[in-house]
């Protein structure tokens, strides 16, 4: 329906998946999602929930480690003045900084990209869009909670994360990570 609506009606978002630049790698139900934070070398990505930690592959979008302790204000893996959690897995012992419920942001701009909220209630949409361009694509309508949103430091990965899912885009143009 997203692509005859986009022809018929110019300047309407596209399909996500018609942009031929980015792929979805990940579209995971995290219930009670706070905080999501990306590795040093971003291979994977840290979910931080109200019912522990997972760690995802942003190569494969797979769960790579889950670890079900509770976050919590007695949580020695959480820091809340940091906005740091310790990973787990591979990461195991390295604090990786996270945003969401606690503060903190992501770039909502890469190069020739930005990531943009818009509506609000069951109009609030996520979108992606070409500078250049101006060509918009859909990320994901309707949001629940958005806990956070932007693009990894090097711009590869861009990702919505709302109180209950984590989506995860791939820069196709950029180079590939291993993991």
């Amino acid at each position: 329906m997203i692509p005859l609506l986009a022809r018929l009606l110019p300047g309407r978002p596209r399909a996500i998946d018609e942009n031929p630049s980015w792929r979805r790698i990940v579209y995971a139900s995290v219930g009670g999602l706070y905080e999501v934070g990306f590795a040093p070398d971003e291979s994977v990505l840290l979910t931080v929930s109200e019912s522990g930690r997972g760690l995802l592959s942003l190569s494969t979008g797979e769960l790579v480690a889950r670890d079900d302790a509770p976050s919590g204000q007695d949580s020695e893996w959480f820091d809340r003045d940091h906005r740091s959690a310790l990973g787990i897995g591979p990461l195991a012992g390295t604090w990786i900084g996270t945003v969401g419920l606690e503060g903190g942001e992501l770039p909502s701009r890469d190069g020739e990209w930005r990531v943009e909220l818009r509506g609000a209630g069951r109009d609030e949409a996520a979108l992606l869009i070409h500078a250049r361009t101006a060509e918009k694509w859909l990320i994901e309508r309707p949001l629940s909670t958005v806990r956070a949103y932007g693009f990894s430091s090097s711009g590869r990965f861009l990702i919505l994360a709302t109180g209950s899912t984590v989506t995860v885009l791939s820069n196709i143009d950029r180079r590939t990570v291993s993991a």
